[in-house]
C-alpha cells in the first residue's frame, strides 16, 4: 500500500488533510484580527496550514507580514516593521482596528497597482 502523505514539502489541496480544527482556528484568528502562534516541531506542516488558511480567505487586499517579508525579499519582519513605522510617521498609512488603511490617495492607487502584477 502506498503512503498517502507526503514529506519535505509545502502541500496543499487533496495532499493537505486532518488539520480541520486547526484550520478553523487559524481562519477565526485571521478574520478577527487576533494573534494566534502556530508551533510544532520541524516539518509537522506548519506553512502548509498557513498558507492554506490564507487561500481561504476571502480576497479582500490582505497583506500578512510574512507574506509580505518573503514577498518583497526582506531579510527580515524587522525590516517591514520599520517600513510600517515610516508610513505611519508620514501620514501615509493609519491604524484600524489591528489593521492598517491607506490614507494617501496616490499610495493606494500603486499599491493596488502592484498587487495586480
Amino acid at each position: 500500500m502506498r503512503n498517502p502523505f507526503e514529506y519535505g514539502g509545502v502541500v496543499s489541496g487533496d495532499a493537505f488533510c486532518n488539520r480541520e480544527k486547526e484550520l478553523a482556528d487559524l481562519l477565526r484568528a485571521m478574520a478577527n484580527a487576533e494573534k494566534l502562534f502556530v508551533f510544532s516541531e520541524r516539518r509537522f506542516g506548519k506553512t502548509s496550514l498557513v498558507r492554506t488558511a490564507l487561500s481561504k480567505l476571502p480576497k479582500k487586499g490582505w497583506v500578512f507580514a510574512g507574506e509580505f517579508v518573503s514577498r518583497h525579499g526582506l531579510s527580515s519582519a524587522s525590516n517591514a516593521q520599520r517600513a510600517v513605522q515610516a508610513l505611519l510617521a508620514k501620514d501615509i498609512i493609519d491604524r484600524d482596528n489591528g489593521s492598517f488603511l491607506i490614507t494617501d490617495r496616490f499610495f493606494r492607487l500603486w499599491i493596488q497597482a502592484a498587487q495586480s502584477v
